[in-house]
């Protein structure tokens, strides 16, 4: 197998609201993968899954959850760490508080 079928054959799949920041993570990642990209929410079923040639099927944590049961040994998913700023807790912690008195 040469070189560019190994890369030919990873596939990113993605039903998320922004697939196109999946696959750029991705290829920061050095992962060169074909995109497919779904509709947010997208409800999967086994010939989604179903890509001529994949070797790999990389998707979101969130599709994996909905993909459990038709997923194969191809599947493998990509854990997502949410970060929040440290700013936005406070302000939110400040509006929850309300005014108070020094």
């Amino acid at each position: 197998m040469h070189a560019h079928d190994r890369k030919a054959a990873m596939h990113a799949l993605a039903g998320i609201g922004n697939p196109g920041r999946f696959f750029a993570q991705l290829a920061a990642m050095g992962i060169a993968a074909i995109p497919h990209a779904f509709p947010d929410h997208h409800p999967f079923i086994a010939a989604d899954l179903a890509v001529a040639g994949a070797r790999a099927l990389l998707m979101t944590e969130k599709d994996a959850v909905k993909c459990e049961a038709i997923a194969d040994d191809r599947c493998w998913y990509l854990p997502v760490r949410a970060r929040i700023d440290g700013r936005l807790v406070n302000l939110i912690e400040g509006k929850l508080r309300g005014p108070q008195a020094a």
